[in-house]
This record gives structure tokens, C-alpha cells and sequence, in this order.
């Protein structure tokens, strides 16, 4: 039997390292960069590479693959444009930027590989604490952000270049470093100072990458206690470069940071038995163990028993009463030992909105109880979880608050791509129980939506929200997100009930996330007035977040399936709004359909809304079609500069030919490989001489026709008058037959 079980757990073993060559990427977004994180092993080894506006994440792992599905459901494409992966190499991801931003990466925990796409600093930031001074330039080391608060590794000093910058001049590095900028403070000991030297040798060599130059100061007067400046040469202006490189102190300071983090969070993870609900309920009926604990609650003269008070609360708990715990734990709140947790629980239990500043939470990663109900009470951070622990936790309850939590968290890392695990906890439930309630088939649907099964996840929807239970509403609003983004045809009847639950929910939590289901629901009938309509009652109420939400499927929707009417009326007056906002793949396909209907002015509006940012090329190309159409043709050749392709050519021919340059055009055709279409160039231009070489085509024909025309001569007439005239109405009708021959030539060209 133990050698049965011990091949079984082999097995295990290798099928659990057999899929977890899959690596899923999860995503984030927030107001200065873009965050991808990926769990990986401890002992895999990892690097980043970025030339320009492209990176590759690189992982010692030759047989992983990514799944990066859900990446783009979470974040727009301002920072990230696109990822991919090699065909014929596994373990790389390769991220197309779509700004001239950093990207940069470290490892959160031991599992936990986050890379950031930061936006590109600006000129004029103050530098931070923890930077050192290497001439003229910033270096700062790539580790996690838990660690940027760290002041052990300030180390005032100045390596090379020195009297460049003012003293006097009150910044951070000299608040915090009030001595000679060429000397190293007596606090710094030889290993650090030796640190330095490597550093400030690195950089003269360029392996380390500057982030920003310093601002430049003005230069100091010299005084009476200033020491004898050192001989120095003027440093020469250097262009501001963006070159991010991941060297051997990133790596080694980054581990540093990496433990530092680990010990603070095991410091502050509360002990297991703070949450240890399971040990709570007693040995008795829950009615008898209730109404003996209420009769002992008050003591003599009425005075109230706290360690009773604190078991009553705990028999609560054990049976998942938030609120009464709630009560219990407030008769002295002052008096019973860990009240705060006991409190955080019941909001746990009852799943309240708005969970905020718990003692718990944070502590997702912790290794033991506290985790799974750090991720109860904030799911935005699930991604960081200690799954392992999660799932022990959950084990150990009791059946009647797995049913009630499992649910819950089994969609809370759905959302996060955790499948596994929350097939798993759904197992451990209905393993229990002979019918799997409305909450389970919410989660079920929620596991099926995850893994990109959308038919059968929308019956499952569609079952719980027939079951008018308490998770219909939210049933709804996935239901109609799941049609939306896989564009399923949706029952006609599904708006109406949309509209229904909206009214009925219309001041609770709910209320917004069913009213921007509603304008959906109506655009995927293809009723675009009345959605825009329940898109502007959404605003109204809700404000522009919400609306911000809901206006990119509807405007996808319009784009795709509306008729041209229709979509100019909606269009038209959302791109001439300088407050819409709405992603850039949106805008091209606006943009790409005024344009095939002839509305340019908007299209340019639409496509010029990205500002300073760096358009991509297939932007350009629509930037010099509807200049073109406008009649700039200088601005479509300004469009063009940076762009290569037959398109380019084409259009860079056309503006050319808009400015009279026919011939250049001719020659700009004929260098991209489309000689038939520089004929009509060179044609235009009166380059006969290099049509004629191509006598198959029709421009080549009627070339050869213009130079017999050019280049014919009369010859010497006759001396008679008679025979004169003769031969003048002979080359005369040789003429008119050419001309003929033009012409109809001509006229083929115009049909």
C-alpha cells in the first residue's frame, strides 16, 4: 500500500511539473506605469532586454510558454502595445511598447517575477533619497518597490567627476549629506566604499545606464574655506538617453531587498490562531452552546463577563454570523483581547464593500491562516497570494464556511488566472454536498470564463441568473461581459431584463456595474440610440469613471456592426470631444471607417488625439491618407519621414504627385517594386524615355506613341507644289492616326 502511494504522489509530482510550464500573466494598471507579474520558481533565472520600443523577458524555463489571455482585459494599450511569443524559442515574452517608457524587474517573494513599464521620467523630478551621484548623471538600483523606502543604502558620495555640481544648492543628496562631495562620511565602511569604486568605474566604462541626467545648477562662487578644486576638464553635453540595463548589483541588491521584504512580512503576519474559526465552535449544539453563553454573558450586579462576551463572539464566527459577532465583540470592545481582528472578521464574513485598514490585510503572502483572509478582505491582491496556504486554510474549516467562503474566493483567483486552485476549492465543497448552490455555479461560470470556454460559462450564467438568488445581478453583469467580449449573439429579451435588474438595484453597490451592463446589452442588439442613451443616464449618475468604463464596448460595437448613418451620428459628435477618451486600437478603427467614408477632418481629429506620444506606423499610414484627402500633401509627406512599406509608397507617390512631382514619384514607386503604378509618374513627368522600356503596359504604349509623335521628323518635301501638298496630308494623317491611337489609349486609362 505505501508503495502504491508513493508512485501515485510521484506521479503528482510529475504532472504538476508538467503544467506548470504554463505561465500566466497577469496584469495591472497604474497612473505612472503598467505592472505584468508572473509566478515563477525560486530557482529559475531571469534578465530583460529592451532596445527602444521593444523588450523581452527571458526565463530559464526553454519549455515554458505564456498565457497571456487575459493581460489586455485589465490594462489599456498606452504603455503596453502588444505581446508575443517566439515560435521556436520557449521561456521568452517579447513586449511591443507603445510609449518610450522603461522596463524593469524584480522579484516580489520568493515565486513572484513583476515587471514594470514606467513611464519615461521627467527632466525636471527631483532625484530620489536613495540615489548615488556618479558625475553627471543618476544611477539607481532596479529592486522592488518595497524597497524603495529604504534609507540603509544612502551613501553620500561623490565617484569621479567632482566639483560638478553646486554644494550650496539645497537638494536631497545634500540634505542628506551636509559633507565634501569628494570624501566618503567616516559611517561607510570598506566594503561599501569598495561598492562605490566599482560603481563609479562601471559607469566609466557605460555598464551601468544612466536614468536621467542631473538639472543643471548654477555654478558656485568660490570662498575662503572652499578646499582647492581638482583640475578638471568640462564635461560634454550628452543626449538624454533611456537605456535600462539589468546588471550584477541590480540582481544582488534586488535579492537583498527581496529578504528585507520577506522579513518584514514575516514579522508582521499574525499568528494562525487569531483566525483559527474552526477551533471556536465547541463541542455543543450550536442553540445550546448560544444559550448558555448569553446567560453567563452578564455576571452579578450586572456586570459584563468580557471572556464570555469573547466566546460568544468566537461561537458567531464559527458559524459565519458576522453581524452578531459584530455585536457581541462591541458590548467591550475595550476589554476583549484582539477585538480589532474579531471585528475584521465579521466584515469579512458578511462581505462588506468597502473592507479598508484591517489588521490583516497586506499579509496575503504570509505562511499561514492570515492569508486567505488578507485575500477576503482586499481581492485586488490576490495575484501576491500564498496559494499553498490559501488552500490549507480553507481545508481546515468547517463544511458550512467552506460553502459559505469557498464560492467567493474561488471567484476572487479565478479573476486572477489562478484555475487551479479555484477548481480546487470548489472541490472541496461539492465533494460535501449532493447540489451545488446558485454561489457555486457563479464560481463554476467564473473557472469556465477564465479558461476561454465563453458557451458553455454563459449557460452556466444564465442557469444562476433564472435562480433569482441573491448572485443574479452579478450574474447578469458577467453574463453580459462574456457576450460582449467573445461579440455571442445575445436573447432578445436579455436588454429588458438588463433594464429591470438596473431599476431594481439602482441605489446599491451593484447599481452602476448594471446600468453600464444595460447600455451593453443594448448595443450588442445592435440598438445604438437607446444605448447611448442609457450611456448618458450612466454618466449622469455615476460620474465619468464609470462612463470611462462603459463607452469603449459600445463605440467597438458601432464601429462593427452599425450602418454608416448610424455610426456618423454617434461618431462624428464623439470624436469632435476633446473629453472622450477611449483606447487607441478604438480610435484607428474610427478613424479607418470615416475615412472609407470620407469623413477626414474627424479621422484626423481621432488620430492625432495621442499628442506627443509616438504613433505607430499603421497610424502614420491613416495620418497621410486623410491629409491627403484634406489636400495637405506636405503633411502627408511629414506623416511618412519614418515610414517603409508599398502603402508608404504609395502614399508618399500620391503627395509627391499633389505637389506636381510626378517624376520623383515615378522613381519613389519604382523603388518599392510597383513599376506599373510609376508608369503613370513618369508619364505625367513627360519621362517618356523610361515608360518606353516597359512596352507591355499601357503608359509604356502610349510613351511609345508620344516619342514617334516627339521625335519625328518631316523630312525634305517635294519641289513641287503638288507633291509637296502630297506629303504633308501623308504625315498629317500618320499624326492624326498616332494621336488617335493615343487618345484611345488615353481613354482606356480613364475607364
Amino acid at each position: 500500500m505505501k508503495i502504491a502511494f508513493s508512485i501515485f504522489m510521484l506521479l503528482a509530482v510529475q504532472a504538476t511539473m508538467a503544467t506548470s510550464q504554463s505561465i500566466s500573466v497577469r496584469s495591472g494598471e497604474h497612473d505612472t506605469f503598467t505592472r505584468l507579474v508572473m509566478r515563477v520558481p525560486s530557482s529559475v533565472k531571469w534578465s530583460i532586454e529592451q532596445i527602444g520600443r521593444e523588450a523581452s523577458v527571458r526565463l530559464s524555463m526553454p519549455d515554458a510558454k505564456f498565457n497571456t489571455r487575459q493581460v489586455f482585459q485589465r490594462i489599456r494599450r498606452t504603455r503596453l502595445a502588444d505581446l508575443s511569443q517566439p515560435e521556436n524559442e520557449g521561456g521568452v515574452l517579447n513586449l511591443e511598447l507603445a510609449c518610450d517608457c522603461s522596463v524593469v524587474g524584480f522579484n516580489h517573494s520568493s515565486t513572484m517575477l513583476v515587471v514594470d513599464i514606467k513611464d519615461e521620467t521627467k527632466a525636471n523630478a527631483e532625484p530620489k533619497a536613495r540615489s548615488f551621484q556618479l558625475g553627471e548623471y543618476i544611477y539607481q538600483f532596479g529592486t522592488s518597490p518595497s524597497f524603495q523606502g529604504f534609507q540603509g543604502l544612502k551613501l553620500p558620495v561623490t565617484i569621479g567627476k567632482p566639483n560638478l555640481v553646486d554644494p550650496s544648492a539645497k537638494t536631497d543628496m545634500q540634505v542628506a549629506r551636509p559633507e565634501k562631495r569628494r570624501t566618503i562620511k567616516p559611517g561607510v565602511n570598506i566594503s561599501e566604499q569598495r561598492l562605490l569604486e566599482q560603481i563609479g568605474r562601471a559607469a566609466d566604462q557605460g555598464l551601468l545606464a544612466p536614468l536621467q541626467p542631473v538639472p543643471p545648477v548654477p555654478e558656485r562662487k568660490k570662498s575662503e574655506t572652499d578646499p582647492t578644486p581638482l583640475q578638471t576638464q568640462p564635461v560634454p553635453d550628452r543626449p538624454s538617453v533611456n537605456i535600462a540595463a539589468v546588471t550584477v548589483i541590480d540582481r544582488d541588491m534586488s535579492r537583498v531587498s527581496d529578504a528585507l521584504t520577506r522579513m518584514e512580512q514575516n514579522r508582521e503576519c499574525l499568528p494562525s490562531g487569531l483566525f483559527a474559526l474552526q477551533d471556536w465552535g465547541g463541542d455543543e449544539e450550536f442553540s445550546i452552546r448560544i444559550g448558555k453563553l448569553r446567560t453567563d454573558l452578564y455576571k452579578e450586579f450586572d456586570r459584563l463577563d468580557p471572556v464570555t462576551a469573547a466566546n460568544l463572539a468566537k461561537t458567531y464566527l464559527h458559524y459565519g454570523f458576522g453581524a452578531e459577532a459584530r455585536e457581541a465583540v462591541l458590548l467591550a470592545p475595550d476589554k476583549i483581547e484582539n477585538a480589532e481582528v474579531m471585528l475584521a472578521l465579521a466584515d469579512v464574513l458578511d462581505n462588506h464593500k468597502r473592507l479598508t485598514n484591517l489588521p490583516f490585510s497586506g499579509q496575503q503572502n504570509c505562511d499561514n491562516d492570515a492569508a486567505m483572509w488578507a485575500v477576503l478582505s482586499r481581492p485586488d491582491l490576490a495575484w501576491d497570494a500564498n496559494t499553498e496556504a490559501v488552500a490549507q486554510t480553507f481545508a481546515r474549516l468547517p463544511l458550512h464556511l467552506r460553502t459559505h467562503l469557498g464560492p467567493r474566493l474561488s471567484r476572487i483567483f479565478a479573476a486572477v488566472d489562478e484555475l487551479e486552485l479555484a477548481a480546487t476549492l470548489l472541490r472541496k465543497i461539492n465533494l460535501a454536498e449532493d447540489e451545488p448552490g446558485p454561489d457555486q455555479e457563479f464560481a463554476t461560470a467564473a473557472i469556465q470564463k477564465s479558461r476561454g470556454e465563453a458557451e458553455i460559462a454563459a449557460e452556466k450564467m444564465t442557469e444562476v441568473l433564472e435562480t433569482d438568488s441573491e448572485f443574479s445581478p452579478q450574474a447578469l453583469v458577467e453574463l453580459v461581459d462574456t457576450h460582449w467580449r467573445k461579440r455571442m449573439p445575445i436573447p432578445a429579451d436579455l436588454p429588458l431584463l438588463a433594464a429591470a435588474y438596473a431599476a431594481e438595484y439602482r441605489k446599491t453597490d451593484l447599481g452602476p456595474d448594471l446600468r453600464r451592463s444595460h447600455s451593453i446589452a443594448l448595443g450588442l442588439s445592435n440598438a445604438f440610440d437607446p444605448a447611448f442613451e442609457a450611456y448618458a443616464d450612466l454618466t449622469r449618475r455615476d460620474g465619468p469613471t464609470s462612463a470611462r468604463q462603459a463607452l469603449p464596448p459600445l463605440l467597438y460595437l458601432l464601429v462593427e456592426n452599425a450602418d454608416d448613418v448610424t455610426f456618423l451620428k454617434h461618431g462624428l459628435s464623439l470624436a469632435s470631444d476633446p473629453a472622450t477618451d477611449i483606447p487607441t486600437d478604438l480610435e484607428d478603427k474610427m478613424a479607418r471607417r470615416m475615412l472609407d467614408l470620407g469623413f477626414a477632418e474627424p479621422a484626423m481629429s481621432l488620430l492625432s488625439a495621442s499628442g506627443a506620444q509616438p504613433a505607430r506606423p499603421e497610424r502614420k499610414l491613416m495620418r497621410a491618407e486623410a491629409a491627403l484627402a484634406m489636400s495637405l500633401p506636405h503633411r502627408a509627406l511629414v506623416e511618412l519621414l519614418s515610414v517603409a512599406g508599398p502603402e508608404a509608397a504609395r502614399l508618399r507617390a500620391e503627395a509627391m504627385a499633389r505637389n506636381g512631382d510626378h517624376q520623383l514619384a515615378g522613381q519613389v514607386l519604382m523603388e518599392a517594386d510597383m513599376a506599373g503604378d510609376a508608369t503613370r509618374g513618369f508619364w505625367l513627368g513627360e519621362d517618356w524615355g523610361t515608360i518606353s522600356e516597359n512596352q507591355d503596359s499601357l503608359y509604356g504604349k502610349m510613351a511609345n506613341v508620344s516619342l514617334q509623335l516627339r521625335d519625328e521628323s518631316p523630312g525634305t518635301l517635294p519641289e513641287t507644289p503638288l507633291a509637296e501638298a502630297r506629303a504633308l496630308l501623308d504625315d498629317s494623317q500618320i499624326t492624326r492616326a498616332r494621336i488617335d491611337e493615343l487618345l484611345n489609349y488615353t481613354g482606356k486609362e480613364i475607364e
